[in-house]
């Protein structure tokens, strides 16, 4: 798991946005009834009434750059036709191509922020960018980077993300100290989502060192393997010592070595000063994600973690889910005031009366849905993150992780799905979790599957061979891994083969994976690849299986997820990339946790 790639996308663009806040250091408008060309894509300190009225006492010199002004807040608060009827003005008073070019900026904000970010790339392109002012420049790049990153993520097309990669590359040039950091984290982030083989080709054809450093970086930071990254990067220090991104990969090296797992003596209550980032109308033209019970909690609030950290599931999955809350708080150097309760110690009952009494602001947990369900009778009115699906009545303002077989097989019917398979057959070996993870799959697929289950693991691959339809174009196997070894070999070469993390031992294991070649695994992205997290979990859990891992995640996650969720709301399509998966807000209070898919018997760089 990349941890660099951890935050929240739009917190970069908010981070990003600084630069764009910073650009006048002229007076405010109540200071002046003159807007400036500074002032025009400088910050907005205005309403938009506020804003009319100074494009009426404006004199005509400084009456089109009071519309631009106008018309940015109009985009900003939502006012889509009032803000045409100002492009319509300002396209009457331009009379220079300077202007002309500020007027396709705004009109790319509106189209961005009407949900075309397709049509807001094109017009953006149209724009001589080299003839604005700094400021202007600088605000023009962080919008053209974000249509087309977003065009990019609508389309899947490459030439929107280079177009984007080529926007922030010239806003990195533009700023400097941390602004400059978020810049490359976020232009580094887009290429690293384009596939080696396109990566490969760039570095190849680039032109200059500037950009085949950033697509050689890009590649490096696509490997799994923490001590490879290491060495790539120290190799790319020496090849490139004046490229912009060996900054980067001196700031990431210092914020890597703090992502360990806390030791045991480590204090409950976590502190350090965190900054707050401001926000930009450029980075605004998202859809709300239309959620209610949105948690927002103070920074330095309390929060309760409500664990199993004694008994017989504190080692299996208590323990691991304090040190991945921990290991969180640490990694992002939370100001919340933590305190850890033994819900194996401490009946539910107890501690909720505690925290009612001392104001306590969130609840990280229960991990058992027996805590889970007793946490939910008493009606605490005190926002949680539990770690296990609530049954029954729940407060809106709860949100759950599922990390049950139920979700397993709905995330690989939404795969199937998503890859145009249209007979599909699962196959499912004895046991409560693969039965569940099966139902799931035909509730989720919405055809026709054939059900073919297993009596005998040991003669499953016959099983599997006499069940599955020869007409079948794929299948999805619900048992162990050793269980999934089994059933594949009863199955045709060519068949696809979908897996979930039940079939997953949370480490490699070459023999398995040699059998099972060719299979499609969906796992949560920690596990499929090594690094210094998760070594630092095994020498602090020795021989941490699967669900310990996968409690680890959880906990971590929930850290940033108390923290990013108010804006994760702000927008549909946005994501938090965790240890889990890409997270995003579901319905009834569900994280969704998109896992990462990898090919098993491919070598993964």
């Amino acid at each position: 798991m990349k941890t660099r790639k951890s935050k929240l996308s739009v917190c970069l663009c908010a981070a990003l946005a600084a630069c764009t806040l910073a650009l006048s250091g002229c007076g405010t408008l109540e200071q002046s009834q003159q807007a400036t060309s500074a002032q025009a894509f400088g910050p907005l300190n205005e309403t938009p009434a506020a804003y009319e009225e100074l494009a009426g006492k404006s004199s005509d010199s400084g009456r089109f750059n009071a519309l631009i002004l106008l018309a940015r807040a109009q985009i900003s608060s939502g006012a889509a036709d009032d803000a045409r009827k100002t492009l319509d003005e300002l396209n009457q008073s331009a009379e220079t191509p300077l202007e002309r070019d500020e007027i396709k900026v705004i009109e790319g904000l509106l189209l961005s922020r009407s949900g075309n970010p397709a049509a807001a790339a094109a017009t953006l392109s149209k724009v001589n960018a080299a003839a604005f002012p700094e400021g202007a420049a600088r605000y023009y790049y962080l919008l053209n980077f974000s249509a087309n990153e977003k065009a990019y993520t609508k389309t899947k097309k490459t030439s929107y993300a280079e177009a984007a990669y080529m926007s922030g590359r010239a806003l990195a040039s533009l700023t400097s100290g941390e602004d400059r950091l978020t810049v490359l984290r976020r232009n580094t982030a887009l290429l690293s989502t384009l596939s080696p083989a396109v990566l490969s080709a760039h570095a190849a054809s680039a032109q200059n060192t500037l950009d085949k450093g950033y697509f050689e970086y890009a590649l490096i930071d696509g490997s799994s393997s923490q001590d490879a990254k290491d060495k790539l990067f120290s190799q790319f220090r020496q090849k490139y010592p004046d490229h912009p991104l060996v900054a980067l990969i001196d700031a990431e090296g210092t914020a890597g070595a703090a992502a360990q797992v806390p030791q045991e003596d480590t204090a409950d209550r976590q502190s350090a000063a965190t900054a707050q980032e401001p926000q930009a109308e450029a980075f605004e033209d998202a859809k709300p994600a239309n959620v209610s019970g949105v948690i927002s909690v103070p920074a330095d609030a309390k929060v309760a973690v409500l664990l199993p950290l004694s008994g017989r599931f504190a080692r299996s999955v208590g323990l691991p889910a304090k040190y991945g809350v921990m290991a969180g708080l640490q990694n992002r150097h939370s100001r919340y005031r933590v305190t850890f309760y033994d819900t194996a110690a401490e009946s539910v009952d107890s501690i909720a009366a505690k925290l009612k009494a001392d104001g306590t602001a969130l609840i990280i947990g229960p991990l058992l849905k027996p805590d889970v369900a007793a946490l939910n009778a008493l009606n605490t009115g005190i926002p949680s993150i539990v770690l296990n699906t609530p049954e029954g009545a729940r407060a809106q303002s709860q949100w759950h992780f599922d990390l049950g077989p139920d979700y397993e097989g709905a995330l690989a019917a939404a795969k199937a799905r998503a890859d145009g398979v249209k007979k599909p057959a699962v196959v499912y070996t004895p046991g409560r979790a693969p039965a569940r993870a099966a139902s799931a799959f035909v509730k989720g697929f919405k055809g026709n599957v054939a059900q073919c289950p297993v009596s005998q693991p040991e003669n499953a691959a016959q099983a599997a061979k006499a069940c599955v339809p020869q007409d079948a174009d794929a299948a999805y196997v619900a048992g162990s891994a050793a269980d999934a070894v089994a059933v594949k070999a009863g199955l045709p070469a060519a068949l696809k083969v979908y897996l979930t993390d039940g079939s997953f031992e949370g480490f490699n294991n070459s023999g398995q994976q040699l059998a099972l070649k060719g299979a499609v695994l969906g796992d949560m992205p920690w596990l499929l690849s090594d690094s210094a997290l998760k070594d630092s979990l095994m020498k602090a859990v020795p021989k941490a299986d699967a669900q310990a891992q996968r409690v680890f995640a959880a906990g971590y996650d929930a850290v940033a997820l108390a923290e990013l969720m108010p804006e994760l709301a702000r927008d549909s399509k946005d994501v938090l990339h965790g240890l889990s998966g890409d997270i995003s807000l579901g319905e009834d209070g569900l994280i969704e946790c998109a896992p990462l898919w990898v090919e098993l018997g491919k070598v993964r760089n």
